[in-house]
């Protein structure tokens, strides 16, 4: 099975970033792109492969992909989603900085208050006319990712190294 590239030039606007609220149905083949992105499940159900471990597609969920990542989404109903897609100059490449550490991509659910402040920051994107703005608002969905991941390793390691202190 070949595997689509997608290039930014063809999916990100003003070659910066995209942000849409989509509805879907019809699945997406096994590809990759040159670009990041970040799709957030607002209801629906499904299958989605990133890097052969598959997810099963419920709401809440945050899916982020790096360029590097290769992946395939099948839905079994119809599925709505935030989508986003940024190349690295659209954000300060900080909250990058260990996301992709372990992986290609970075996968979780966000709680209420979490989903309705990034949906309230999306919806806002999606009316930015100014780069400079989107990009203000971006780093700010990407501050939230970053401290939300980060939080969630941190309890990790420190269960980790407590059991290994009372081993």
């Amino acid at each position: 099975m070949d595997i689509i590239r997608h290039k930014s030039t063809n999916w990100v606007r003003n070659s910066v970033a995209s942000v849409s609220f989509k509805e879907l149905e019809e699945n997406a083949l096994l590809h990759w792109h040159e670009f990041y992105e970040i799709e957030i499940i607002l209801d629906g159900e499904g299958i989605y492969s990133a890097d052969s471990i598959d997810y099963p597609i419920k709401p809440g969920m945050l899916i982020f992909m790096s360029p590097s990542s290769c992946h395939y989404v099948k839905f079994a109903r119809k599925t709505k989603l935030i989508n986003m897609m940024f190349v690295l100059d659209a954000c300060d490449p900080d909250f990058l900085y260990g996301l992709f550490e372990d992986s290609p991509h970075v996968v979780f659910c966000l709680s209420q208050a979490d989903l309705e402040l990034i949906s309230i920051l999306a919806t806002e994107m999606t009316e930015a006319t100014s780069i400079p703005y989107l990009s203000v608002m971006l780093n700010s969905v990407l501050g939230k990712i970053k401290t939300l991941h980060d939080k969630e390793n941190s309890s990790f390691k420190n269960n980790a190294m407590q059991y290994a202190t009372l081993y």
